[in-house]
């Protein structure tokens, strides 16, 4: 069994610093009739670890409902781009204000087949724990999870889905028993390979 790799907030916060910096390759999604989402991963230390800030949506809405995700949504009219999408959403969820400078990046797009959203991931870096003002009425709790939870191989396994009506095995990572899985496990998969260490296949 591979043993798991231990990693500091300030060793992955340079690690991907310097991902971004080589041109990091974001694999493009080609749906032309999807509708257009955003979501922001936020990295910060505790305990010199690295945590992300993840929420837990109410099950009461139509899309995605009662699924762990980034805080983010969908794309409207007042924003100019996606990344504006993002930084409007993470104060609208949680009463948080990031600024352009905390960003480092924009991971690959990935699609949800059940609800026809192509998501932008974008990666803040803040150098303290974010201090959640409000949350919305999408948001039902946060999660802040240790990167280092994602790294190890006993925290992710495959379970049978019917996704978009197609049922396939759809690779999972629990955290305390929070099913983590879809968009935002091919979030999470795409920074634990930026790391170097192997990942879940999708």
């Amino acid at each position: 069994m591979r043993q798991q790799r231990e990693i500091g907030f300030e060793e992955l916060h340079r690690i991907l610093t310097k991902a971004f910096q080589r041109n990091f390759v974001k694999i493009p999604v080609n749906n032309g009739d999807a509708k257009r989402a955003a979501v922001m991963c936020i990295l910060y230390p505790k305990h010199r670890q690295p945590y992300l800030l993840l929420t837990r949506r109410k099950s009461t809405l139509f899309d995605h409902g009662g699924e762990i995700s980034f805080p983010g949504g969908s794309k409207e009219d007042r924003d100019n781009n996606l990344l504006e999408t993002a930084l409007r959403e993470v104060e609208e969820e949680l009463g948080l204000t990031l600024s352009y400078t905390d960003v480092i990046g924009e991971l690959s797009a990935v699609f949800t087949y059940s609800s026809n959203f192509v998501i932008s991931p974008f990666l803040a870096v803040v150098k303290t724990s974010p201090s959640v003002k409000s949350i919305s009425a999408e948001v039902s709790y946060v999660l802040e999870v240790d990167f280092n939870r994602f790294m190890d191989p006993s925290n992710y396994g495959e379970d049978n889905r019917t996704v978009g009506g197609k049922s396939d095995s759809v690779p999972y990572y629990d955290y305390e028993g929070n099913i983590i899985w879809g968009a935002t496990a091919q979030i999470i998969n795409q920074l634990v390979k930026i790391t170097g260490e192997p990942a879940l296949t999708y």
